[in-house]
């Protein structure tokens, strides 16, 4: 009986020694969970930051769980979110890496982005799975399911790494080059150096070209047309072929009228950082 008591006491030690280390690991980071659509009961909010910061921990990606009534459109949802998780200084390491659900209560609307190195262990087919899991606790109003099944794929698919399958396809993958204003300086005079050469050396081409031409002109046998040809005139007179008359009638008209036309246009602009993910209607 003391041994299972001592048993005990140890894990329950354990435990609020990982539960304390965890929290004081993110005491001053951005919170995990911000629940503005109000779904979340105030006594599943901390299990499920607790868990988000835990899932953070062990994977090394930013876990992130964004609720809202902003009634963001599908069209728009992708650059919502990586806006979101940008300005808010979200990512882990020095590729900013992460996986954040944002789920819209007001267009219905779910999406899932993915950061850095998660990624890559986020093929299409994965992040299909993450939603259709998600999107049926959802559909239910379970919302603490739809968190709990969030974390669980980011820790299975951290914990069985990238998929190396042939077959495996990323298109929803964004890469977005992070430059300095230095480095976009040095690209382009990069780019205009090697423009420059190429110029250069196709005019050079064309100019040996011309020269070779020219050094040939003559060298090649002649006709002495003069010498061997004669034209003799036997007749001449003049023949009239036709007539043509042109006639064109000028009218006024004292009122004009003009068609007018308009149309709209709209484009999608892309995010300013490389992401992945995916989303869909709930």
């Amino acid at each position: 009986m003391k041994k299972i008591l001592s048993i005990t006491a140890t894990v329950l030690a354990v435990t609020a020694v990982a539960a304390f280390s965890i929290n004081t690991a993110f005491a001053e980071s951005t919170k995990k969970l911000t629940d503005d659509a109000d779904i979340i009961l105030d006594s599943q909010e901390d299990t499920i930051e607790y868990n988000l910061k835990k899932c953070t921990l062990e994977t090394g990606w930013d876990t992130v769980i964004y609720t809202n009534n902003n009634n963001v459109s599908s069209y728009d949802m992708e650059n919502y979110c990586n806006d979101y998780f940008d300005s808010h200084d979200y990512g882990c390491g020095e590729e900013k890496s992460g996986v954040f659900l944002t789920v819209d209560m007001g267009s219905r609307e779910m999406y899932i982005i993915t950061k850095g190195e998660a990624m890559y262990y986020f093929d299409d087919s994965r992040i299909d799975d993450t939603l259709d899991n998600v999107q049926y606790e959802l559909a239910n109003s379970d919302y603490q399911g739809a968190c709990d099944a969030f974390i669980e794929a980011v820790e299975y698919y951290h914990y069985i790494g990238e998929n190396t399958d042939s077959d495996a396809t990323y298109k929803n993958i964004e890469i977005v080059e992070n430059l300095t204003i230095l480095d976009r300086i040095e690209k382009g005079l990069f780019y205009a150096f090697a423009f420059a050469v190429t110029v250069g050396i196709f005019a050079v081409g064309i100019s040996f070209v011309i020269r070779y031409k020219y050094s040939q002109n003559g060298k090649g046998e002649s006709y002495d047309l003069a010498r061997n040809s004669s034209l003799n005139l036997t007749e001449r007179y003049d023949k009239f072929l036709y007539k043509n008359v042109t006639s064109t009638s000028v009218s006024s008209s004292s009122s004009s009228s003009s068609h007018h036309s308009s149309s709209h246009h709209s484009s999608h602009h892309s995010s300013h950082s490389s992401h992945g993910g995916g989303g869909r209607h709930f």
